[in-house]
């Protein structure tokens, strides 16, 4: 049986006076089988034709020349990874046998059949990428089994759906789950070896497939599976390669671009001695002569790739922004026709469902404690032993019964929508706040002036309170200056990483800070968090990730930090120097030395808002 050669292309924009780069076929296979009855004709099985790598393990899935997936099915066998419009990945677990992947590649229309025949199916093209990357000496899947449809129309046979089987890399983790939930846990002298590894993996990686033209456009730590328990046998596996390109000779600004994609995931978990020891790998990766040959080259290069960083991580933000917005696999969708909900898709869908039919009757039956009544928003802590949390979930209900606020309804995001998706991105930008697991929005009606009642759903945080509570405490409860200390720098650390992504909360009160109701001393700087998320704005818009910024203007700075000034004001725990420490701490080593102008501009703002409040009657918190 022979394969027919693909070929792949580049549609990415290059930068001027730097040439384009040429499409170079990725290499023919050529498979021989003896056993004919395992790849079927027209005859036997109309439409469709398999290629085997793995005899034996094709041979144990093929059954009378077809997948038996119903069989499968039925065994409890088979269970979808993942879902989407044109890729559905099953995995499949028979007793006493090898676990396989399965990916199915759909081509519903005739445009994705003209795009088949002419370039190949996308297993095809996974396949070819598979082989070219094992050449290249890098871990990869090893494809077991390619499968296509044949469709004809007018004529003209078409490739359509294309299936795809490789066995399990077994013991693997992907790389992004295990830095965030295993690697931390590992003994302090072993991160660091494991930081060490993972720096000169990834330069290897990069620099193999930028030296051999081969470009991954989706090159990010999710797509790499790590398998091993120590340095000895640490080892990085690449998946997803049916959008790989090899190409003769990649720009730098492309290169450039796919390092920004690779290290968007490690931004702020990664050091400088990091970057050097990744960029010492991959440099070493590359040929002689594409290598920096002087100090003042690699130290070009380095300022071009840190540039291509800074400027990729605010485009890779606010793409995955994007897409947690459209809704994707890690989102369930449980919306009808006069209600809007979403949720977080690890949470039990029956209860996320009871919820959303009677919200105030399941509140009701769960409440454990109201924390706040008013006209217009209520919150109040229930327990969440039905969404599997082992704390309690707190839920806010907004009413908007006033016409004014309808209209606005119609041109803006609704309150919790918002809210929930804000508290996401925080959360993905390393800014300690507590989960936001759903929001719901109910309409009274269905025009688009009728009232509306808005739900959030939050993760609580067990022996939590509020700063401002913790903060009036007396006796053995009142927070030691070295707890206080603690908190003021958290806290000067999470206002700067939350300008420094374009977040303004006009609202940094104390009341909207929770801290750890009795932490020990040694805990205290994991034990501050942001609330009150619904004035959250992010200011830069879209043509932030042009410019490769997104830091907040400091009119809008200053205005955050005498909000926290004012609250200062409040607690005579909390003097003059502590002021001082947490804006210098906030500065940074850069801006450290304009620090008077911040502070003279702040306590303009804050005499502004002492003397508003005490004309209208309001007493400052």
């Amino acid at each position: 049986m022979s394969v027919r050669s693909t070929t792949s292309r580049y549609a990415g924009p290059t930068k001027r006076g730097e040439p384009a780069p040429a499409i170079v076929p990725l290499p023919t296979l050529r498979i021989d089988h003896a056993d004919a009855s395992l790849t079927p004709d027209a005859s036997s099985r109309p439409g469709i034709h398999w290629t085997i790598h793995d005899p034996e393990l094709g041979e144990s899935l093929l059954a009378a020349g077809d997948l038996p997936w119903e069989d499968w099915r039925k065994a409890g066998w088979l269970s979808i990874v993942k879902q989407g419009p044109h890729r559905t990945v099953y995995r499949l677990a028979r007793p006493h046998e090898v676990t396989v992947y399965l990916k199915r590649f759909s081509s519903p229309s005739w445009r994705d059949w003209v795009a088949n025949w002419l370039r190949g199916s996308r297993a095809r093209l996974e396949r070819d990428a598979a082989l070219v990357i094992a050449e290249l000496g890098l871990p990869t899947i090893s494809p077991a089994l390619l499968g296509e449809t044949n469709v004809t129309r007018f004529g003209i046979e078409f490739v359509g759906d294309s299936y795809l089987a490789t066995p399990e890399i077994p013991k693997n983790r992907p790389l992004d789950e295990y830095v965030t939930d295993s690697a931390w846990q590992l003994p302090a002298a072993r991160q660091v070896e494991f930081r060490h590894w993972l720096a000169r993996s990834l330069g290897e990686i990069a620099g193999r497939l930028h030296a051999a033209g081969v470009l991954h456009p989706d090159l990010h730590a999710a797509n790499l599976l790590v398998t091993g328990s120590g340095p000895a046998d640490w080892v990085l596996w690449l998946i997803d390669l049916h959008a790989v390109q090899q190409l003769l000779g990649l720009p730098l600004s492309v290169r450039d671009r796919n390092l920004a994609e690779l290290a968007g995931f490690f931004a702020g978990r990664m050091t400088r001695a990091d970057r050097c020891r990744f960029w010492r790998t991959y440099r070493a990766s590359l040929p002689v002569e594409e290598r920096p040959a002087t100090h003042a080259e690699d130290l070009q290069a380095r300022r071009r790739i840190e540039t291509a960083l800074r400027t990729g991580l605010v485009r890779g933000r606010l793409r995955t922004d994007a897409a947690w917005s459209r809704g994707n696999r890690h989102v369930r969708n449980l919306e009808t026709g006069t209600t809007a909900c979403r949720g977080l898709a690890r949470l039990d869908r029956e209860p996320l469902l009871a919820w959303r039919d009677a919200p105030d009757e399941w509140a009701d039956q769960r409440r454990i404690r109201w924390c706040k009544q008013s006209t217009r928003r209520e919150v109040s802590e229930l327990a969440g032993a039905d969404l599997n949390l082992l704390g309690g979930v707190y839920v806010k209900r907004i009413l908007r019964m006033a016409w004014l606020a309808r209209v606005a309804d119609i041109f803006r995001t609704p309150i919790v929508r918002h809210a929930w998706l804000v508290g996401l991105e925080l959360r993905r930008r390393g800014i300690a706040t507590p989960e936001p697991l759903a929001y719901l929005v109910q309409r009274d009606g269905f025009g688009p002036l009728a009232p509306t009642r808005q739900y959030l759903l939050t993760a609580g945080l067990p022996n939590t309170v509020t700063l401002e509570t913790r903060l009036t405490l007396q006796g053995d409860s009142r927070p030691t200056r070295d707890q206080l200390s603690a908190w003021r720098d958290q806290m000067a650390d999470t206002v700067r990483d939350l300008h420094a992504s374009g977040y303004d909360h006009r609202d940094l009160k104390f009341a909207n800070w929770l801290v750890a109701s009795d932490s020990p001393l040694d805990q205290v700087d994991k034990d501050l968090w942001l609330l009150d998320l619904d004035a959250v704005r992010r200011r830069p818009g879209w043509w932030s990730q042009w410019v490769g910024s997104s830091e907040l203007s400091r009119a809008r700075r200053v205005q955050n930090l005498s909000r926290i000034a004012v609250s200062t004001r409040c607690h005579r725990q909390l003097t003059h120097s502590d002021c001082l420490h947490f804006l210098k701490r906030y500065l940074g080593t850069a801006g450290a030395s304009d620090w008077r102008a911040w502070w003279r501009e702040i306590s303009r703002r804050v005499a502004a808002k002492t003397a508003q409040n005490a004309q209208r009657g309001r007493p400052l918190s």
